[in-house]
């Protein structure tokens, strides 16, 4: 199965609209259709059901969605691993809210490759509920974000002024120590639990 029809699938679920994911793939709406289509013949089952309010999940649908994301996850971990760029030993991605780019992240990125030549980038932009996804899919390695959403399947270590205050969601037990974030900003990281 192309691992992109899932994805169109996954976005189009996430979305609730056709449209709207062909605007988040950076395709025409046209191709978001046709993958459908492929997709739905490919399967031999309806997958959405389509009307003015948007798309919903046919019983089919609801079925494939147990599955789709997963192709999608272990598609891009595996180009991840397997991607790290010549004369690099890792890839390391963050994901952070813009609002946090400039100047805190931008900086940090500089002392990265200053410090850590060896490590690859990666930044990943995105809203909190999203970014909070792909951290506990394992896409992204950290975020970085102004109060996120609060989450049963990460930890999160706020960031106020060089304190760091490490929360973990599950248990809701909170312990601080001096961290080595040189920020006048707030914000907090999220990492997969262990």
């Amino acid at each position: 199965m192309d691992i992109e029809l899932a994805r169109t699938f996954v976005e189009i679920v996430s979305t609730g609209s056709f449209i709207k994911a062909a605007e988040r793939l950076n395709v025409a709406q046209t191709t978001v259709s046709a993958r459908v289509r492929l997709l739905e013949q490919q399967l031999g089952r309806p997958l959405f059901v389509r009307n003015k309010a948007g798309a919903t999940l046919t019983s089919a649908g609801e079925q494939f969605l147990r599955y789709a994301p997963s192709f999608v996850q272990l598609w891009q971990r595996a180009r991840q691993q397997v991607a790290v760029p010549k004369g690099h030993r890792a890839v390391l991605t963050v994901g952070s809210e813009v609002s946090l780019w400039q100047p805190l992240l931008a900086a940090w990125v500089r002392m990265m490759r200053r410090t850590h030549p060896d490590i690859a980038l990666r930044v990943h932009v995105d809203v909190p509920q999203d970014l909070i996804t792909h951290v506990a899919a394992g896409l992204v390695d950290i975020a970085i974000m102004y109060a996120p959403p609060a989450s049963t399947r990460t930890r999160g270590r706020s960031i106020i002024g060089g304190r760091a205050r490490t929360r973990d969601n599950e248990s809701g037990n909170l312990s601080s120590r001096r961290s080595t974030v040189r920020s006048r900003g707030v914000g907090t990281g999220f990492f997969p639990s262990p």
